[in-house]
This record gives structure tokens, C-alpha cells and sequence, in this order.
């Protein structure tokens, strides 16, 4: 919801929306609040904890509502909406943990992944 509101005060396109995204998603503004591995922690706690575990529903609900929304504005139709909102998402939240270890770059794939996404639109 925090990436929302900074992105929807700014006259970006979607595809700008997108790509700004992956950089707010990626970059150091995290770090204050835990780095990449406080979300991956937080769904290992959602596992024990139903209450957690709802709460993190919602907010993946969020996130692909409006990763939806955005894959729209840029020209996807049909499943193709879902599954690239389904693709980029899991994707930012598989790789968060792989990033931490120095295994795969987050930022420059993710961004790699988002051109493929939506040079298949």
C-alpha cells in the first residue's frame, strides 16, 4: 500500500508505475525496516500464526490487485493480466531471500524480468 501511495501521486504511466515499482521495491528505503528478509520472515511467522498468516492474504490481495491494474493500464488482457501480475510478484518475493546471499542480482532481474513481461504484451 506504501509503494501505491508513492507512486499514484506522480503523473507516471503504468509502464513508469511498473518500473518505479521494482526500484522502490528494491532499493535501500527497505533497510530501515528490516531489509529484503523482513517479508520472508514475516510469511515463515504467518505459518504458525493464523492471524499473521490472514493479514499477509490481504496484503498480497493488495499488491496483485494492483500489480493487475497496472499490467491493464499497459495493454494486457485477459489471463495475461494475472499471470504477469502472478510472475512479477512471485518473483519479488522468491528472490528477496536469494538477493541476501548474494545469489542473484534483485534489482537488474527483476527489472530484466519486467521488460520480457511487458515486451509480450
Amino acid at each position: 500500500m506504501l509503494f501505491r501511495l508513492m507512486l499514484e501521486g506522480n503523473d507516471l504511466s503504468a509502464e513508469a508505475k511498473l518500473r518505479a515499482l521494482v526500484d522502490v521495491a528494491t532499493g535501500d528505503e527497505n533497510i530501515r525496516y528490516g531489509g529484503v528478509l523482513v517479508e520472508s520472515s514475516i510469511r515463515d511467522w504467518g505459518r504458525y500464526d493464523q492471524r499473521v498468516a490472514d493479514i499477509m492474504e490481504v496484503v498480497d490481495r493488495q499488491r496483485l490487485d494492483y500489480l493487475e491494474s497496472l499490467f491493464t493500464a499497459c495493454g494486457a488482457e485477459g489471463e495475461a493480466i494475472r499471470i504477469n501480475s502472478a510472475i512479477l510478484y512471485g518473483a519479488l518475493v522468491g528472490l528477496e531471500p536469494l538477493s541476501s546471499r548474494k545469489l542473484v542480482d534483485l534489482r537488474g532481474d527483476l527489472r530484466a524480468l519486467l521488460d520480457k513481461l511487458l515486451a509480450s504484451l
